[in-house]
């Protein structure tokens, strides 16, 4: 057990995701601390109202914090597809108000905050980008390039996603 990796989550819903987590951001740090992860990031689904607060708490209990963001991002089909945002340092944190913020824009359209692969672009500065979507991830990599990452979800669900990962040819993508 001594030999495991400290692990860091990347991406935490708190109760500032209305109506996809109930947990405050103390109670997460929390059990965080409990587990011996070594941090923790906040990644609210479509909104960064909690943002300041899981900071505040990090840093009242001591234990290190991330700020993110769950989003999505409008493809080259005009479809949603879901990303998380994660700030590297204060002007990433800047850069994740501004896409938070420039999301709302398209909530008419896409019934859910979506930010335009223009407006990524644009904001991508000292942000990293984890996606579950393997076919999205030719299409985002000219925007992240070295700060896009895939995101494994370990469920029953996405065991075929996270095979299609593995099987990918890399030696096909373009740096």
């Amino acid at each position: 057990m001594t030999n495991l990796p400290k692990l860091f989550n990347l991406s935490t819903r708190s109760h500032y995701s209305c109506g996809f987590a109930i947990g405050t951001p103390k109670e997460f740090i929390e059990k965080a601390k409990e587990k011996g992860l070594s941090g923790i990031t906040i990644t609210d689904r479509n909104t960064f109202s909690g943002a300041l607060d899981f900071y505040k708490k990090g840093k009242e209990l001591n234990f290190p914090v991330a700020l993110g963001l769950e989003t999505f991002f409008i493809d080259n089909e005009n479809n949603k597809v879901r990303i998380i945002l994660i700030a590297k340092n204060q002007n990433g944190y800047f850069n994740l108000c501004k896409v938070a913020s420039n999301a709302w824009e398209n909530e008419p359209t896409y019934k859910e905050p979506c930010i335009s692969t223009y407006h990524l672009f644009e904001l991508k500065d000292d942000l990293y980008c984890l996606c579950d979507n393997v076919d999205k991830h030719l299409e985002l990599f000219p925007i992240f390039q070295k700060n896009l990452f895939y995101e494994l979800i370990l469920s029953e669900r996405n065991i075929n996603k996270n095979k299609a990962i593995l099987d990918f040819d890399f030696q096909n993508v373009v740096t």
